[in-house]
């Protein structure tokens, strides 16, 4: 599901400017990895997950961009 959406979402980002194009991409890429790692898959609706997702890129976003290491559980 991340790998699908990935292009829309890191686009989204960067049109609203909060964020730079690599560090989204970054954020997504280790997503997709610690995701495959620990063999999560989608579970309800694809609105509620695209929504769900944003606010978690946002939140791992500004973790990095403070040079803190991000606390959020996947």
């Amino acid at each position: 599901m991340l790998r699908e959406l990935r292009n829309p979402l890191r686009q989204q980002f960067v049109r609203t400017g909060a964020f730079s194009e690599y560090l989204v991409h970054q954020v997504l890429r280790l997503m997709i990895e610690r995701c495959v790692r620990l063999d999560l898959y989608m579970r309800g609706s694809r609105r509620q997950l695209k929504s769900q997702l944003i606010w978690l890129i946002a939140r791992l976003a500004e973790s990095y961009e403070e040079r803190q290491l991000p606390r959020v559980a996947l």
